[in-house]
């Protein structure tokens, strides 16, 4: 079936449906209508009988002569006789019934035939005057209504035959049943044109969105009336339309846009992988540079055989740095942290590392409080940090140890010296002065520690980064009785067995948490003379 026929046989049966109620509807109506005014008109016609009963009453009543029969039999006689000759259509007529129930007209029955019908006797015994009934006498259906005359106590019956009643009943049906033919085919027509309408204006919004399926957007939208419900649809469907077309033009705007942006950041970012591997090869070169400056292991042990150092820049280079030197009678070693870390780190160390060695080498006293005064004075001035001009604050903190003719002798600037001796850590603390800052005082005097050497004396120096490692889901720090339980627990080991568990407790503690700083760990032993 057809979008057509579906929607004809649709607009027959709504327009068909309010018609079946409003045909039951007046199927009844009629018959209640036309019972009413027959019933009005029956009423009408008893009361004009009533009316010649009470005159005649009157009149004999003003003659004086009411009291006597003949002149009252005579009034009744006229006035049944009257009654006897009426008609009302086919088969209407006025029965007038007295008290014993006997039929007073009688031109439609037998002489002395009584009207045997069981309510009339009901209806002297009730208290109506009037009323209306239905029944079946010789085999014929009447409708009739009644009225009491109190004057001479007789009941006036006005009967007719019920067909006679509802021919004009019928008349109505027959005129109806013309008039619902001519309407059903009227609607029939109505619901043809209707649907091809409705059929006309739902194709063409069909046909436009087809075309706006197959991406034509740009297809004229058919012009329909507002006033049906497919117009408002359509509508709609238009001004979905214009915002998709709206939406498409801003999403090629932002393709074309986004696709300038994905070259310009491909060429961006090639760039910066250019930049990038020059500035890392660079770094990586630099730590090249910076590993020869470290001390020469082989040479170290000549002087020193019982040794770690534990040297782990943050990054590729390092702001920590180590010094060793063999000097007459004995040798200097030191633990050097550096303002900052990755590049800006290893270049203070390159500063830092250099001064140093031309301090040891140049002066004849290698006494460590003179040095870090010296090495204070070289890198601030270096850094011209004793002008009021200097951008740069930068600086280091340092551990140095002078072993010489069975002496240790240490000084610190805020780097302490652990030793362990007969089972006892023993910590010397360096002076809280840093070198090289613009606050750092070129004249401090720092402290010499002298410590007399005894055989198996195991000496330890540490930048703080092992130290201020945060570890652990709370992130502590690993602090200093850690560290301090830490060495004691492996000093009698050899040194390569510690430098492997100080590093694993290091990376232990750090877990998956970022390094916080380089970090510089060294151990020797004094040796026996």
């Amino acid at each position: 079936m057809n979008l057509f026929s579906k929607i004809f046989l649709s607009t027959v049966l709504v327009l068909s449906l309010p018609g079946i109620p409003i045909v039951l509807a007046g199927y009844f109506i009629i018959n209640e209508i036309i019972y009413d005014l027959h019933k009005s008109n029956f009423i009408n016609e008893i009361s004009h009988i009533q009316r010649y009963i009470n005159n005649a009453q009157a009149t004999l009543e003003e003659t004086g002569v009411q009291d006597i029969e003949f002149y009252i039999n005579d009034s009744k006689n006229q006035i049944l006789n009257q009654v006897n000759e009426y008609r009302y259509g086919k088969t209407g007529h006025i029965d007038i019934v007295n008290h014993d129930n006997h039929l007073l007209t009688h031109k439609h029955y037998n002489k002395d035939e009584l009207l045997n019908v069981s309510f009339i006797k009901n209806i002297f015994k009730s208290d109506e005057t009037e009323g209306n009934m239905e029944y079946t006498l010789k085999g014929k259906n009447y409708f009739s209504v009644f009225k009491k005359s109190l004057t001479w106590n007789w009941v006036i019956i006005f009967e007719i035959e019920k067909n006679e009643i509802f021919q004009q009943r019928n008349n109505y049906i027959k005129f109806s049943s013309v008039a619902i033919i001519i309407t059903f085919f009227i609607m029939i027509i109505v619901a043809y044109f209707l649907a091809k309408s409705n059929v006309t204006r739902m194709n063409s919004v069909l046909d436009y969105l087809k075309n706006i399926e197959h991406g034509h957007l740009d297809t004229n939208s058919p012009r329909i009336s507002q006033k049906y419900k497919i117009g408002i649809i359509q509508n709609g469907i238009k001004s979905m339309v214009q915002r998709m077309i709206q939406a498409n033009s801003k999403l090629k705007y932002e393709i074309k846009q986004r696709k300038t942006a994905e070259i310009a950041m491909l060429k961006a970012k090639e760039n910066a992988e250019e930049a990038n591997k020059f500035i890392m090869g660079s770094i990586e070169y630099a730590e090249v540079i910076q590993r020869s400056l470290l001390p020469n292991m082989e040479q170290v042990t000549t002087y020193l055989p019982n040794n770690f150092f534990l040297w782990m820049p943050r990054d590729v280079v390092s702001g920590d740095m180590v010094y060793a030197e063999q000097v007459k009678n004995g040798f200097i070693i030191a633990v050097i942290d550096c303002t900052g870390h990755g590049v800006p780190g290893a270049f203070m160390t390159m500063i830092v590392s250099t001064n140093l060695r031309r301090i040891i080498r140049e002066q004849t006293s290698h006494s460590p409080a003179e040095i870090l005064q010296q090495l204070s004075f070289l890198v601030k001035t270096s850094l011209q940090q004793d002008t009021e001009y200097a951008k740069s604050d930068d600086g280091l903190d340092i551990a140095i140890c002078l072993v010489q003719d069975n002496t240790l002798t240490f000084a610190g600037a805020r780097l302490p010296l652990y030793y362990i001796n007969n089972g006892e850590l023993t910590i010397v603390k360096g002076d809280k002065q840093s070198l090289g800052y613009k606050k750092s005082d070129i004249k401090f005097k720092f402290a010499n520690h002298t410590i007399k050497l005894e055989s198996g004396m195991v000496c330890y120096l540490s930048t703080d980064g092992f130290l201020d490692q945060l570890g652990g889901k709370k992130r502590f720090q690993f602090g200093r009785k850690r560290f301090k339980n830490l060495l004691l627990e492996n000093y009698q080991r050899s040194f390569s067995e510690q430098s492997q568990i100080i590093l694993q407790a290091f990376n232990d503690h750090k877990d998956d948490n970022d390094r916080q700083d380089d970090v510089t760990v060294v151990g020797f032993l004094i040796s026996e003379k």
